[in-house]
């Protein structure tokens, strides 16, 4: 009878549509066995590491082997009769790799590591260079927060007659090394979904060596729990936001002509998918589009918004001023803070952006590979961020503000610089 257990077992794994597991209660009605006599079989089967049971102590379904549970000898246990009412059966690995026929799973390797007993939110690491193949295709509709994303297959791309190799990958975060170099994380369940194409693509990005989850995507998808925080990416786009709203409520024209949504934002407006020199100016170009591009001149009412300048021959010519330098002019007309330097602290990394956007348009260069400009574009956001929030302070001290208001604007939520 044991070996007829095990086998109903295993069929049901391996046949089953998301290697699912077999219920206890329908092994006892199957065979015509108690689950007083049935637990002592399953526990004689544990002990052989012929299978493996879930309860739903570590995850709520039963019929999926989400995560790992009870080591052997915490499980020998528990195998009780009213205990097993809510549990699932599994073949063990050890089993499993003796009946596999790995040949059935040519080209897909996440769910042949699924049919030799892997848990299904196992985890594999990934290069971020694996995004850039869905990003950089319109065909793909690519959503990512810095934190968690998804990939799937637009829509609009079927309507105009692609038959494409399906893509659905439902979600996908972020995972660091001791060195805060950031990688992609992904479920072996959401892996194994892939076609064949798409698995051996992205198992040749797979990466070696010790990562560990984001927080807030451990958080939402192992624990069920609201993230805690957002990254400075979105964090920044708030900002303009708020100072978009403290101008309504001033009755000025908004400061910002677009504010960008966690759904419309710049694909390329997030972390670096690889660290290259082209890629590091592509977000810079990105920034002064969603900075100084991005700024309203009509935001700058009684400035002259024209300069007259000298040219070598003795001419005058008159020129549009800038939007950094309006916003600079504007800042020092109205404000007069305690400390000075909080006109460098808003101006100086706006200005550094246009300054770094206008580079590459002047210059050849050749493309770089350098872990260092991760760094850099940690640091630039971090500037940027608090340019627009020391502002965002300064223009909520207005007088006419109602301060009620304005203090529902504070951040109450975490800022992933990372």
């Amino acid at each position: 009878m044991r070996n007829d257990i095990l086998a109903d077992i295993t069929k049901q794994y391996l046949t089953s549509r998301d290697f699912n597991g077999m219920n206890v209660i329908s092994l006892s009605k199957n065979f015509d066995i108690s689950l007083e006599d049935l637990s002592n079989i399953l526990k004689d089967m544990v002990e052989k590491d012929l299978i493996d049971l879930r309860f739903g102590d570590f995850h709520p379904n039963i019929f999926i082997k989400a995560l790992d549970e009870y080591p052997k000898s915490e499980l020998l246990k528990i195998i009780e009769p009213d205990r097993l009412k809510n549990c699932c059966a599994y073949p063990s690995t050890k089993h499993l790799k003796t009946i596999v026929d790995k040949k059935k799973y040519d080209g897909k390797p996440f769910e042949l590591a699924l049919a030799l007993g892997e848990n299904q939110l196992s985890w594999r690491a990934f290069d971020l260079s694996i995004l850039e193949f869905y990003r950089n295709d319109p065909r793909y509709y690519y959503h990512n927060s810095d934190i968690a994303g998804s990939i799937h297959y637009s829509e609009n791309a079927r309507e105009e007659g692609d038959n494409p190799d399906d893509v659905y990958l439902q979600d996908f975060g972020f995972c660091y090394n001791s060195n805060k170099e950031r990688a992609i994380a992904v479920y072996l369940r959401r892996l194994s979904t892939l076609s064949p194409e798409h698995q051996q693509m992205w198992n040749s990005r797979i990466l070696k060596g010790d990562y560990k989850l984001h927080p807030d995507f451990y958080r939402s998808s192992i624990l069920g729990h609201f993230p805690e925080g957002i990254s400075i990416y979105q964090a920044f786009l708030i900002e303009e936001d708020k100072i978009n709203k403290l101008c309504s409520w001033l009755h000025y024209p908004p400061l910002f002509k677009n504010i960008y949504s966690e759904h419309n934002r710049p694909k390329e407006f997030t972390i670096l998918l690889r660290p290259t020199l082209r890629e590091y100016n592509n977000f810079i170009l990105i920034l002064d589009k969603v900075i100084s591009e991005n700024i309203n001149l009509k935001f700058f009412t009684g400035l002259d918004l024209e300069r007259e300048e000298k040219r070598k021959d003795g001419k005058i010519v008159v020129r549009q001023k800038g939007s950094i330098e309006l916003f600079e002019e504007w800042l020092r007309k109205n404000f007069n803070p305690k400390n000075p330097d909080t006109y460098d602290k808003i101006i100086k990394p706006l200005r550094k952006i246009r300054r770094m956007r206008q580079e590459p348009a002047h210059a050849i260069k050749d493309d770089k590979f350098d872990q260092k400009y991760i760094h850099n574009q940690r640091k630039i956001m971090i500037k940027v961020f608090d340019s627009l929030h020391i502002f965002r302070l300064i223009l909520g001290q207005h007088p006419y503000l109602d301060q009620t208001s304005v203090k529902e604007l504070e951040n109450n939520y975490k800022i992933w610089l990372e």
